[in-house]
């Protein structure tokens, strides 16, 4: 079994087909790899872009319905 069952990552910078943003994952046991859990930024155009506000404190979470 591995130690890594049920965590979370950090939060981390990741990215999809719409952009960068800032999120966690978590392990999969059946896969064996980390797959993407939550998303709590809005998109960025680019990784710097995403640093720049994440440096700079201001940051724009993503709003829920």
């Amino acid at each position: 079994m591995s130690k890594d069952i049920g965590k979370i990552s950090k939060p981390k910078i990741m990215r999809s087909a719409a952009g960068y943003y800032l999120g966690h994952e978590y392990w999969d046991l059946e896969l064996e790899a980390w797959l993407p859990y939550s998303r709590d930024s809005i998109y960025y155009k680019t990784k710097e872009d995403l640093e720049l506000v994440l440096e700079r404190q201001t940051m724009q979470r993503r709003q829920y319905p």
